[in-house]
């Protein structure tokens, strides 16, 4: 027979067993549950209306503060899933920051105000070949570093400028990985260590390579976009850089004038016509995508469901009509020859962020 002391330990053995299962099975649903309110969760859980506007977006811990943030994407995005930190930590100015959810950045930081640009002209900055010089991304995520890219060949007067070259070191601070980037990235990218002229490594043969490398692989979301450039690290250093002599945040900076805990509005539309007006240089900002993607017409005004975010260049705004102009990155058959136009409201309703790169400066021999 069991000793009753036996007996006694047995039976605190047994319980202590059950409570660790109902425990770790509580603990789970609480996980669980944690996990269904994130708002960093995939794509399906936002279809709500714009009022709420929770993004069908991908989303990036900040690597200082864990807050989570938008990302710039191509026209098509498809739900791939966190991603970590970045290789390279990149500077806290480089992104914008969503301090509270998904909702609350468009509810409270970004409340839509009063966006008319009173006392003023219609603008349009750039030479007629920096306009005319439509680039085509192709089905490669590389939206932010086109945009990026047209800001640098404005300030330089030089419209052959490389696109791989700031893809290649932009994702480097990322995860190679084709399913979009921050323009935080690629405007820090354009910032320190520029790009070199566009014959040293051109854009079509680029993409055909990144195809023909991630064959295998089927899903493009998840193809390698880091490739090796067509020249070796030493004679690199002989190339000239073409580079930002600065670059600003205008969202962020926006932000930043508005006291912690207080309602923080300001008019999104508004911020990127002055600083078209004061810095007389492009604004690159990043923007959803409807589902359905764009109009053929290249004006847009509405959004039904958002299918990602997308970089746009805008180079001009007519106060009257209450639209800026915007050079895309989908080739000559969109829109007005590659051009479009797009809505001051949909700007204050949907822009995520907006950038500046603010004068050219040329780096020689850097490692």
């Amino acid at each position: 027979m069991i000793s009753q002391k036996k007996l006694f330990i047995n039976t605190l053995s047994t319980r202590f067993r059950w409570l660790t299962i109902k425990s770790c099975f509580l603990g789970s649903l609480t996980v669980f549950a944690s996990w269904q309110a994130s708002p960093c969760r995939g794509f399906d859980e936002f279809n709500q209306s714009e009022d709420a506007f929770r993004y069908q977006s991908h989303y990036h811990f900040h690597p200082e503060n864990g807050t989570p943030q938008f990302w710039s994407h191509r026209e098509r995005v498809r739900n791939i899933g966190l991603t970590r930190e970045p290789v390279e930590r990149y500077r806290p100015r480089s992104i914008l920051s969503l301090p509270q959810s998904s909702e609350e950045i468009f509810t409270k930081h970004f409340a839509e105000t009063n966006s008319t640009v009173s006392n003023s002209k219609a603008i349009i900055l750039g030479t007629n070949d920096w306009r005319q010089s439509v680039e085509h991304q192709g089905d490669l995520g590389t939206c932010a570093s086109f945009a990026t890219v047209e800001g640098l060949k404005f300030v330089h007067k030089n419209t052959s400028l490389s696109h791989p070259y700031l893809i290649v070191k932009a994702e480097k601070r990322d995860d190679c990985i084709n399913n979009g980037i921050s323009l935080g990235h690629t405007m820090d990218t354009a910032l320190d260590i520029g790009v070199v002229d566009g014959n040293l490594w051109p854009y079509k043969p680029y993409a055909a390579s990144v195809k023909a490398t991630n064959s295998e692989i089927r899903d493009p979301d998840h193809w390698n976009i880091c490739l090796n450039p067509p020249f070796t690290k030493l004679v690199e250093k002989n190339f000239v850089k073409y580079a930002f002599e600065d670059v600003k945040s205008l969202f962020l900076s926006e932000q930043r004038r508005c006291k912690i805990g207080e309602r923080c509005e300001f008019s999104k539309s508004l911020t990127i016509c002055q600083a078209l007006t004061e810095n007389k240089c492009p604004v690159i900002i990043s923007v959803p995508v409807d589902v359905g993607g764009w109009p053929i017409s290249g004006v847009i005004e509405t959004l039904n469901r958002a299918n990602g975010f997308h970089a746009i260049t805008i180079y001009g705004y007519d106060p009257k009509t209450e639209f800026f102009y915007f050079k895309n990155t989908w080739g000559q058959n969109w829109g007005e020859q590659g051009h479009g136009r797009m809505s001051f409201s949909y700007v204050d309703k949907h822009a995520s962020e907006a950038w500046v790169g603010i004068g050219g400066r040329l780096l020689a021999f850097t490692q």
